[in-house]
């Protein structure tokens, strides 16, 4: 009789436990984290692109739709009137100099650092609400990955520069600027959008860049 009990307790239990996980629904917080993750990824490689578009696309948002994208108290001042002002004089300023024929280069050598600041930036904006070690192991990787964006961008600004006189790069900055904010918007709207545009984006600069390199590596054979 007392093995009955027990056995029936156990089973109770494991309904009730059954139950607490489906209450929970930790499939849909899982997935939430999941493209909260992939918001931050591909925010950060817009920061490759601009330093501030991604952050005033993402001030602007949230500023008009607080609930399309819930950010931590911690956070919250980027969702203000201010910043939104802020950031958008700032993120016009940066797409009108990209369009200035020697201050482009320059500019494109000088946000390499910066940009690798600013993906790390925010990525602990976006992924404020996980635990610390995790939140800050992602935003340094989406920093990494806004680094290497600019240095792959900026490689290809080079060659386009020397082969053209500059006249090419006019090109090469309304490119960027159109995906750093198509890219912004989508991953905040449409994370998994984003991050198959993202995909893309990065396969084509591959592409481009290995041709790039095949040039000059011809134009050193035929000159030697």
């Amino acid at each position: 009789m007392h093995i009955f009990l027990t056995i029936q307790d156990v089973i109770a239990n494991t309904a009730e436990n059954i139950n607490n996980v489906a209450n929970q629904n930790i499939f849909g917080d899982t997935f939430t984290i999941v493209l909260s993750i992939i918001t931050s990824i591909c925010l950060s490689a817009g920061c490759g692109l601009r330093v501030f578009t991604p952050f005033f696309i993402l001030s602007l948002i949230t500023y008009l739709f607080p609930e399309l994208i819930p950010l931590n108290e911690d956070v919250a001042f980027i969702s203000s009137l201010s910043a939104v002002i802020l950031l958008g004089i700032a993120s016009l300023l940066e797409i009108l100099a990209f369009y200035i024929p020697w201050l482009d280069n320059i500019l494109g050598a000088v946000t390499v650092p910066i940009a690798g600041f600013s993906g790390v930036a925010m990525g602990a904006i976006i992924l404020a609400d996980l635990p610390p070690a995790l939140q800050w192991g992602l935003a340094i990787l989406g920093g990494g990955g806004a680094t290497g964006t600019q240095l792959s961008t900026e490689y290809i600004r080079t060659f386009i520069t020397a082969a053209t006189a500059g006249f090419g790069n006019f090109i090469v900055s309304t490119v960027e600027n159109i995906f750093a904010l198509v890219l912004s918007i989508l991953a905040i709207i449409a994370p998994i959008l984003a991050l198959i545009l993202l995909t893309v984006f990065l396969l084509l600069i591959f592409i481009l860049g290995k041709k790039v390199l095949k040039r000059r590596n011809n134009k050193k054979q035929f000159s030697a």
